[in-house]
C-alpha cells in the first residue's frame, strides 16, 4: 500500500517574528558556535509532527531473504532493511517512507541511486530541512543502523547538517516531539559529529547535546551509525564497532514504537545527506534449532566470529554485537556427525533458524 501525505502548506515554525529575532541574536553571541546544533535541531523538529500525524497504519516492511539449503526461517528478527544500492523511483520509496520538511516547494528532494539515498535541500535563504520518515514503526527492543554521510568538503559559508533521528511514533497521538539524534554538522570550514536527546511539544522541542566530537577541519564525512534505545533511560550509539556514547540514566520520555528520520538541514546553502545500508533488527541473539545437544555453532559475520554451544534441547543462541546484527555470513555447525557450513546466510538479530538437513 502506498500511503502519502495529502497536500499541506508549510507548517508553522518558531523561526518567525520575535522568536526568529531572538534566535538570530543568540547565534550572533559568544555562545553561537556551541549552541548552533541545539538551535538548528530545535528548528528541524517542527516538521516532524506533520508526517507522523498523518500515519495511522504501517505496512509491513519485513524483507524477504533467501536462505542456504538446509535452513528454514522460523521467525524473522528483521524489521526494516533498505541497502539503498540501486536506483529506485519515488513511488516505490513511498511504500515505506513519507517525504516532508520545512523546505519550500521544490527546495527539498529525495533520490535513491546506486550510491545511496540522497536527502537534500537546494540553495535557499535561512534554514530549511527535508526528511524521509519510515512508515513502519519498531521497538523498543531493536537496533537502528545506517551508513550516514555528509559531503566530504566542510561548509565555508552557511551551515549544513546530516541527521539520523529515532523518534517516538506517539507524536501522532499526543503531539510530543521526543527523539534521539545523531548529527553531522558542518560550518565555517569545520565539522563535528554529535549525539543528542530532544523533548518538546508540537514545534517546541529542545535538544540536549549528550556527546560531541571536537569541531575540526578533518572530521570523517561518513560513519556507520548504530543506535539502541528504550526511549526512557537507556541510549547507546556506536560508530562502527566503537561505542561513542552510552547511558542508562537518562530521562527521555520517548515511548516505543519508534520511527526513523533520514534527514538534511541547511542554512543559506544547498546541502545533501546520504544514507546506505539502513536496517532495523531485534536486539536479540540469532537462534539455531535442530542441532545435536552440545554442538558448537559459529557465525562468521565478516567482522568477527561469534561462537556458542547448543543446550540440551538442541538450540543454540549466538549473541551478535549490535553493529553487526544484520549482515551476510557463514554459519558453521560442528557436532558428532561432522561439520556443516551454511554460506551466504543473510542473517539478522532475533532470527530463529531451523536446521532441516543432516
Amino acid at each position: 500500500m502506498v500511503m502519502q501525505l495529502s497536500p499541506v502548506s508549510r507548517p508553522p515554525y518558531p523561526h518567525t517574528g520575535q522568536g526568529h529575532d531572538r534566535r538570530r541574536r543568540a547565534r550572533r553571541g559568544a555562545r553561537a558556535r556551541a549552541n548552533l546544533w541545539r538551535l538548528e535541531a530545535t528548528f528541524g523538529t517542527a516538521v516532524l509532527l506533520v508526517a507522523t500525524i498523518a500515519l495511522t497504519t504501517w505496512p509491513s516492511a519485513t524483507p524477504a531473504r533467501p536462505l542456504p539449503a538446509g535452513l528454514a526461517l522460523v521467525h524473522s528478527g528483521l524489521a526494516m532493511a533498505d541497502p539503498f544500492e540501486t536506483s529506485v523511483p519515488d513511488r516505490q520509496l513511498l511504500d515505506h517512507y513519507v517525504f516532508n520538511g520545512s523546505a519550500a516547494p521544490g527546495v527539498g528532494w529525495v533520490t535513491a541511486t546506486e550510491h545511496g539515498l540522497d536527502v537534500g535541500v537546494r540553495s535557499h535563504a535561512g534554514w530549511a530541512g527535508w526528511f524521509a520518515v519510515t512508515l513502519p514503526a519498531a521497538g523498543p527492543d531493536v537496533v537502528w543502523h545506517a551508513l550516514m554521510s555528509r559531503p566530504s568538503a566542510p561548509v565555508d559559508s552557511g551551515v549544513g547538517e546530516a541527521v539520523l533521528a529515532v523518534q517516538s511514533a506517539s507524536t501522532q497521538r499526543n503531539g510530543t516531539i521526543n527523539y534521539v539524534v545523531v548529527s553531522a554538522l558542518s560550518s565555517r570550514g569545520k565539522s563535528t559529529w554529535q549525539v543528542g536527546s530532544a523533548h518538546g511539544y508540537l514545534a517546541d522541542a529542545v535538544t540536549e547535546r549528550l556527546w560531541q566530537e571536537p569541531l575540526r577541519a578533518h572530521t570523517p564525512a561518513t560513519e556507520p551509525v548504530t543506535i539502541r534505545t528504550d526511549g526512557h533511560r537507556s541510549l547507546t550509539v556506536w560508530f562502527g564497532d566503537r561505542v561513542v556514547y552510552s547511558s542508562d540514566h537518562l530521562h527521555m520520555n520517548d515511548p516505543a514504537p519508534f520511527q526513523a528520520y533520514l534527514e538534511v538541514q541547511g542554512r543559506d546553502i544547498g546541502y545533501v545527506s546520504n544514507f546506505k545500508n539502513f536496517w532495523v533488527a531485534d536486539a536479540a541473539p540469532l537462534v539455531v534449532r535442530g542441532v545435536q545437544p552440545g554442538a558448537r555453532a559459529e557465525l562468521d559475520t565478516g567482522h568477527g566470529v561469534v561462537t556458542a554451544h547448543a543446550d540440551s534441547g538442541g538450540q543454540v543462541a549466538l549473541p551478535i554485537p549490535a553493529p553487526e546484527l544484520v549482515g551476510t555470513g557463514t554459519l558453521t555447525v560442528v557436532d558428532r556427525s561432522g561439520v556443516r557450513r551454511f554460506r551466504d546466510l543473510h542473517y539478522a538479530g532475533g532470527d530463529e533458524l531451523q536446521v532441516t538437513a543432516r
